[in-house]
């Protein structure tokens, strides 16, 4: 079993991918958002290697309309696209080469840039009581999904415009002082050491107002508390 951390340990899941494609004999996916075709879509279009996927069917609009176009683009019994509510896992099974379960989804920021965890068993380390669960979680899914049809797609890309539509730029979110901004696990270019010493006074000017604050609470209470005693002594 390894586990799968990318830029922490330098297990990536793109590691998988790079050496499974001669002994993987199919691809049983269940991951609940994606947004990337190249991570696991296109390696196995492009290694013929059968894959059945289940994403998630919600208003937000988990799954990237452009890979579900792609998916009845190919009308191939191979590559089997369906959507299921309430689905949230994220296990990947290239079978006969080893399974993935963890917390990334088909993103390329959660393969490369966010703090993911998971683990990887390698095909023989794999039990037949885990192989049984594994597949009735298909099964479950697989019951309660719904096929991907020309109307579903056409469903999914309204939803996703207007959802577009209504959204303001991120920009206007992250533009403000209050974060401590990281750029994920991938290495970063060098900073001016003016933009360094900016971020830093920032971060220890924020820390200071918040101890601030709850000093000024915590002096509001204890006036409270002494005005009270003043009180109860001047009736008695």
């Amino acid at each position: 079993m390894q586990l799968m951390m990318g830029g922490i340990n330098g297990n990536y899941l793109t590691n998988i991918t790079l050496n499974a494609a001669a002994e993987t004999q199919e691809v049983l996916a269940a991951v609940a958002y994606a947004t990337d075709m190249d991570l696991l879509f296109e390696w196995c279009f492009k290694n013929s290697i059968p894959l059945k996927y289940y994403g998630r069917l919600d208003e937000g609009v988990a799954v990237r309309p452009s890979i579900l176009s792609e998916f009845l683009a190919r009308r191939s019994a191979r590559f089997q696209c369906r959507l299921v509510q309430h689905h949230h896992a994220k296990v990947i099974w290239w079978r006969e080469y080893g399974l993935y379960i963890g917390s990334a989804n088909l993103t390329d920021s959660a393969w490369y840039k966010n703090v993911e965890v998971g683990c990887f068993f390698p095909e023989a380390e794999i039990t037949d009581e885990m192989a049984e669960d594994i597949l009735e979680l298909f099964n479950v899914l697989d019951r309660n999904s719904t096929p991907l049809t020309e109307e579903l797609l056409a469903v999914m890309q309204a939803r996703a415009q207007q959802i577009g539509a209504i959204m303001p730029p991120s920009e206007q979110f992250w533009s403000s002082p209050s974060f401590n901004k990281w750029s994920g696990l991938v290495q970063t270019g060098k900073k001016k050491a003016t933009d360094r010493r900016r971020e830093a006074f920032l971060k220890e000017w924020h820390s200071t107002l918040q101890q601030l604050r709850g000093i000024g609470n915590l002096a509001r209470k204890i006036h409270c508390g002494l005005a009270d005693v003043a009180l109860a002594v001047e009736i008695a």
